[in-house]
């Protein structure tokens, strides 16, 4: 099944892709007059589709059933320092497929990343466009939001939402408790489901002023076991194991 991106998708008729997408469905991905096509709005929004024109500028659609996703009962926020290279980009298309729902990208004391406001827009757009790829290579129908890189300092004091009981961070410190037992507190056993925060820190770690900042609001250094893991390898351990213990909640 090949996928495609639309920000607004009918009930019935015919919708124009716009011509990023029908380029990249109709010349990359070869997609033939007749072919059935998915249409996600990442917004939870999905809809089956035939492809009645293949100009690989204005690609055309014609849809035969389109449906609504139910929002998600747990809403996952990943607060990320930003890693060297191009780690970030997979950290990003890892976080979009198991569901996180906003990314927020750190400025860290140890992180050896520092960008400028017109870097920080040009990666801000970058990793976007990879959550989009991801989004469509995996199917999820709620594409995330990724923040403007920022210092945790403000990103903090901006976080209107008490942390308490809500917030984890992948910690180094003794002081550290087990993912499991942060995740036996009460908050985490509702039904209904709520938001998690998520801290991931740079290949340094989070400096001990970052540390005590975090407590400071409310957030619950958490260990991933005795190894010191990469930061690709501590945002997709944590991630995934969150979302399957809240998903099954929801069940239960």
């Amino acid at each position: 099944m090949l996928r495609t991106f639309h920000p607004n998708i009918p009930d019935s008729g015919s919708i124009t892709l716009s011509p990023d997408e029908s380029h990249h469905l109709v010349r990359v991905r070869r997609a033939s007059k007749g072919q059935r096509i998915e249409v996600l709005d990442g917004r939870g929004r999905r809809a089956w589709a035939n492809l009645t024109e293949t100009d690989g500028r204005e690609a055309v659609l014609e849809i035969t059933f389109a449906e609504s996703e139910p929002v998600p009962a747990w809403t996952i926020e990943l607060w990320q320092a930003i890693p060297k290279g191009k780690t970030m980009d997979g950290i990003v298309q890892r976080a979009t497929e198991l569901g996180v729902t906003r990314i927020r990208p750190i400025l860290t004391d140890h992180g050896d990343v520092q960008l400028d406001a017109g870097r920080a827009s040009q990666k801000q757009q970058k990793w976007q466009a990879a959550a989009e790829e991801a989004v469509k290579q995996c199917g999820n129908p709620w594409l995330p939001r990724i923040d403007a890189p920022a210092p945790l300092q403000k990103l903090l004091s901006e976080d209107s939402q008490p942390a308490e009981g809500t917030a984890l961070i992948a910690a180094l410190t003794p002081a550290s408790i087990s993912l499991h037992d942060a995740l036996a507190h009460e908050r985490f056993k509702s039904p209904h489901g709520g938001k998690i925060r998520l801290a991931i820190g740079p290949e340094g770690d989070f400096s001990p002023a970052e540390y005590a900042a975090l407590a400071s609001y409310g957030w619950t250094g958490v260990t991933l076991g005795p190894r010191v893991l990469r930061v690709e390898t501590a945002s997709c351990a944590l991630l995934a194991i969150v979302l399957h213990t809240f998903r099954e909640n929801v069940r239960s």
